[in-house]
């Protein structure tokens, strides 16, 4: 996790330092479900948070089915079709795994003799674009580009989520 994000969950009021860990410089679980208690997050920005920082399923699944309800609103009823819950599924996989899967996260591949630049990512960051965004989702790239404005508008409300939530964790 990034040091400033991290920095950000770690307690800093007195009241709260009482329930904190008994290791020096640990944060522990129970250390961010203090600090995010007392940041008055919504329902969904709490989960939000959860299942990216501490890669909670249930969370995970809980953002999905708000996400496909407010899409739902935003679309109408016709609007969401199975593309469009697709659309939230990878939506969520780019806001929340950020961490190449074919490297781990090192920025390089180790081969028996050799190591080389992993050609996914850029530091450890996997690069989601209009290729994989569109193999993720399981239809043609032509397809992914014609209904790109509802995959951005989903990717958009994602973004505001997380926004949100760490400018009150922040506060």
């Amino acid at each position: 996790m990034k040091t400033e994000l991290l920095a950000k969950l770690m307690p800093s009021s007195l009241d709260i330092s009482t329930y904190g860990s008994k290791n020096h410089n640990a944060i522990t679980t129970e250390d961010i479900l203090i600090k995010l208690s007392y940041s008055k997050l919504t329902e969904n920005e709490y989960n939000f948070i959860l299942a990216k920082f501490l890669n909670d399923d249930s969370c995970r699944s809980s953002v999905y089915k708000n996400l496909i309800k407010e899409v739902h609103e935003e679309f109408g009823k016709e609007g969401v079709n199975h593309l469009v819950c697709r659309f939230v599924e990878v939506a969520i996989m780019e806001c929340i795994l950020t961490r190449c899967p074919f490297c781990n996260g090192t920025g390089f591949n180790v081969f028996k003799t050799t190591i080389s630049k992993c050609p996914h990512c850029n530091n450890g960051e996997f690069i989601y674009d209009d290729n994989v965004r569109a193999n993720l989702i399981g239809i043609t790239l032509k397809k992914f580009k014609k209904e790109r404005n509802k995959y951005d508008r989903v990717l958009e409300l994602l973004n505001e989520i997380e926004i949100n939530a760490l400018s009150k964790i922040d506060s």
